[in-house]
């Protein structure tokens, strides 16, 4: 909320948004919102967006109302670096330049780290930094069935460890994980990129596609043609 009070309410809870609130929307919450009453107007910024894998522990905010996250910036200077990010967000995305896709969603980034960051239970929750390289190792090179070893000597550490570490904090095993994302990226591309399946099957690393096609719909309940 950037002027005036607005009114939200999720399922059978209502509550207020003033100037400086910021609430996070999951595709589960059903909620819609007004201007509140007895006021003469609200304005809010927002951006509609699809998360990225290595963003569900910042999406996962404290103080919630039926699943709507909220958090109130503390001070001006916050506020106005918060401002600024979104509206960064907003003429990026909209520039239609060489990969302003791809800089509106780091943008994006730094907006969901720094509110993640606001709320200070969050501070005993950051993961590992190495378990954070090996997501993104693992995404960088989903076309890759590297072993738990070589993706533990990516980030110095033993594959034991790396092991435990990775189901302690992602909440799922190494090759589990990668699977998963593997099933997120497919669904991507099957939207968008018009490829057919087989060169879809091994762009993500299965080069038998009747396997792929079982695994997407064991993930997704279709089959990737549907």
């Amino acid at each position: 909320t950037v002027k005036g009070i607005g009114t939200i309410v999720s399922g059978k809870h209502a509550f207020n948004c003033t100037v400086g609130d910021l609430l996070l929307f999951p595709p589960d919450a059903t909620h819609y919102y007004h201007r509140a009453e007895h006021t003469n107007e609200w304005h809010h910024q927002w951006i509609y967006f699809r998360p990225r894998a290595l963003w569900s522990e910042w999406l996962d905010w404290t103080d919630r109302v039926n699943h709507v996250g909220r958090l109130t910036i503390p001070n001006e200077k916050t506020y106005q670096d918060i401002l600024h990010l979104f509206q960064q967000i907003e003429q990026e995305y909209n520039s239609e330049t060489l990969f302003s896709e791809e800089m509106s969603m780091c943008l994006l980034e730094q907006l969901l780290i720094k509110c993640f960051k606001l709320d200070p239970s969050n501070k005993q929750r950051m993961s590992d930094p190495r378990i954070l390289s090996a997501c993104h190792f693992i995404i960088e090179h989903l076309e890759q069935n590297h072993k738990v070893s070589e993706i533990a000597e990516h980030v110095h550490i033993s594959p034991s460890r790396l092991a435990h570490l990775f189901v302690q904090q992602i909440g799922a095993s190494i090759i589990k994980w990668r699977e998963e994302q593997r099933m997120i990226k497919a669904q991507h591309l099957l939207h968008t990129s018009g490829a057919p399946i087989y060169h879809i099957s091994r762009q993500l690393g299965y080069d038998d596609p009747l396997y792929f096609s079982r695994l997407f719909k064991r993930y997704t309940g279709l089959n990737p043609s549907e």
